[in-house]
C-alpha cells in the first residue's frame, strides 16, 4: 500500500528516441501528493484502455492503489473540465469503482486550480497556497 493517500496524474510529452524519428510519445505521470514519488508509463495514444493499462502498472510500481486519484484534465478521464461540475468518462469511473479508488475533481478546473493542490488532503487543497 502506498505511504500516502492520493496521487496526481497527468500526460507529459516526450520524443521517440528508439525509432529515431519525430513521433509523439506520451508519458502518463503519477505523482504521489505527499512523498512526490513518481511513476511514468510511456505510450503513443491516450485511449481509455491505454490509460487503464498505465494505472495497473503504476499500482504495481507503487505497491498498491491510492485511495484518491486527482486527474489533471486527462481527456480519457475528464470529458468536460469544470471547477464546479466536471464530467468524467463513465468507463473510467467504473474502473475506479472496481479498483476501490475515488476520482477527486479538485484539479479539473485548469492550471489555477491545479496549483492550489499543495497538500495530501482535499481540505489542504481547498485552503489553497
Amino acid at each position: 500500500m502506498p505511504s500516502c493517500r492520493s496521487t496526481s496524474v497527468a500526460w507529459g510529452l516526450l520524443d521517440d528516441v528508439i525509432t529515431q524519428r519525430r513521433r509523439l510519445v506520451r508519458g502518463l505521470i503519477f505523482t504521489a501528493c505527499y512523498s512526490r514519488s513518481m511513476f511514468c508509463w510511456l505510450t503513443f495514444d491516450e485511449t481509455l484502455a491505454t490509460l487503464i493499462e498505465g494505472f495497473e502498472q503504476a499500482w504495481l510500481s507503487f505497491g498498491g492503489i491510492f485511495r484518491v486519484v486527482i486527474p489533471n484534465s486527462l481527456k480519457a478521464i475528464v470529458i468536460e473540465a469544470d471547477p464546479i461540475t466536471p464530467r468524467f468518462n463513465a468507463g473510467f469511473l467504473e474502473y475506479a469503482q472496481a479498483r476501490g479508488f475515488v476520482v477527486d475533481p479538485l484539479a479539473c478546473g485548469g492550471p489555477a486550480i491545479s496549483l492550489a493542490w499543495n497538500g495530501s488532503s482535499p481540505t489542504a487543497a481547498a485552503r489553497g497556497p
